[in-house]
C-alpha cells in the first residue's frame, strides 16, 4: 500500500461506450475482447467487476460496468462526442456540422447516433460523477485527449464563458475545493454545436 499521499485517477478520454456501430455490428468492442482473448489480459482488469460478471469479463473493459466501484478519487475529462469513439465504436465516417463541405453531412440514423453520444455518456458515467470527491468535465464539442492542447484554453470551458477551463477545474478538484457547490460534475448544458468556442 501506499505510505503517504493519495491515489487519484485523471484520465484524458478513454471512458469508451460498449455500443454496436451505425450498422449494428459490435466492431470495437468484438476487437477489443479479442484482443484480451488472445493476450490473456482480463486478470489485469478490476476485480471488483471481475466479481460482479463472472463469465463475462470483457464487461470489464468498460468503464460504464465498473465505475461506482472504484475506490480512489477520479475526475474524468472526456468530450460528450469524442472522435475516437464516432470513428472507432460507431464507425460514422460523415460530419455532423462545421466541416465546410469537406465530409457528407451527417443525416438520419448517423445523426441520431451521434447526438444520442451526450446522453448515452452521462448516463454511463453517472455512477461516477455521484461518488464523493470524483466528477467529469465533459465538453459540448469534439475532441479526443484534450490536455495537450486545451488545457488551459478559455475556449474549452464547461459551461461555455464560465472560467471553468481543464486546469481550472482539475486544481480545485486536487485540492479539495468545491466552492461553486458543483461537486466536480462540470457537464456541458448544450448539445453540439452550441459550445460555440469550442465548436469554432
Amino acid at each position: 500500500g501506499l505510505a503517504h499521499g493519495e491515489v487519484v485517477g485523471l484520465p484524458d478520454a478513454g471512458f469508451f461506450l460498449d455500443r454496436p456501430d451505425k450498422d449494428g455490428v459490435n466492431c470495437w468492442p468484438a476487437q477489443m475482447k479479442s484482443l484480451f482473448d488472445v493476450s490473456g489480459g482480463y486478470q489485469h482488469l478490476h476485480s471488483g467487476c471481475l466479481a460482479r460478471f463472472p463469465g463475462e469479463p470483457w464487461k470489464c473493459l468498460y468503464p460504464e460496468n465498473y465505475a461506482d466501484l472504484l475506490k480512489s478519487r477520479v475526475l474524468a475529462l472526456n468530450s460528450f462526442y469524442d472522435s475516437s469513439e464516432m470513428s472507432y465504436t460507431l464507425r460514422l465516417s460523415c460530419c455532423p456540422g462545421g466541416c465546410g463541405g469537406r465530409a457528407q453531412a451527417c443525416a438520419g440514423r448517423d445523426l441520431k447516433l451521434f447526438q444520442g453520444m451526450k446522453e448515452d455518456h452521462r448516463k454511463a458515467w453517472a455512477p461516477l460523477a455521484r461518488k464523493n470527491g470524483s466528477g467529469v468535465w465533459s465538453p459540448s464539442c469534439i475532441a479526443h485527449t484534450m490536455t495537450c492542447e486545451s488545457w488551459t484554453d478559455p475556449a474549452w470551458e464547461v459551461p461555455a464563458g464560465s472560467g471553468n477551463t481543464m486546469a481550472a477545474v482539475v486544481a480545485r478538484w486536487l485540492a479539495g475545493d468545491d466552492a461553486d457547490s458543483r461537486h466536480f460534475v462540470y457537464e456541458d448544458p448544450e448539445p453540439w454545436p452550441d459550445n460555440r468556442p469550442c465548436a469554432r
